[in-house]
């Protein structure tokens, strides 16, 4: 399945303002020095802002939200490794961690070449940026952990009417078009008892 969305609903429109926010979050004023660079590295910062960069991606790419999110933690994983996260390269670490995301989460079926026109790259050098990404973490993309930590920090607890009577608040992020693909999470209100 691939394709563009138009517009942006406004669930999609709102996790593209918090994952552009994040990732600029990220994002150091520093650029490196000719000697310190990285294959992530582009020669000139992106014309565009982080927000209108991923904003577009949400566009072009059809990946539900959560996909998103978890490319945005895949950065963040990149940092803690090692691999500063620049004006150099923020979108070329960002468009490398969706494509892996939906590599890896999604059983949406689209090719390194619409991910890579759609980030305004080419194909090959995309492909080339995924080894590397992948090399960095040690093909690691499990971040279940790192997920968890996200949304009990980042997302504000929704309550349901059900749970509303059992003391706890449902979080839910989707991952997928169909219901039974969505995971959630439980926040208890209270101690445990």
């Amino acid at each position: 399945m691939e394709g563009t969305v138009g517009a942006l609903s406004e669930r999609p429109r709102q996790a593209a303002r918090l994952v552009a926010a994040q990732l600029q979050s990220l994002v150091s004023d520093v650029v490196p020095s000719l000697g310190s660079s990285t294959v992530f590295d582009a020669f000139h910062p992106l014309r565009t802002s982080v927000a209108t960069f991923v904003k577009g991606l949400f566009l072009r790419i059809t990946a539900v939200p959560g996909l998103h999110i978890i490319a945005l933690l895949l950065v963040r994983r990149m940092a803690k490794v090692g691999i500063p996260v620049t004006t150099l390269n923020a979108h070329r670490l960002y468009l490398t961690a969706l494509l892996l995301a939906i590599k890896t989460y999604s059983d949406l079926q689209i090719s390194v070449r619409v991910v890579a026109n759609a980030g305004g790259m080419s194909h090959i050098e995309l492909s080339r940026l995924e080894i590397e990404f992948l090399k960095a973490l040690q093909f690691d993309l499990f971040i279940v952990q790192e997920l968890d930590d996200y949304m009990l920090t980042r997302a504000e607890p929704q309550p349901t009417q059900d749970s509303e009577r059992k003391g706890c608040a449902t979080l839910a992020l989707e991952f997928g078009p169909s219901p039974s693909t969505a995971i959630s999470y439980h926040h208890v209100a209270g101690p445990l008892h």
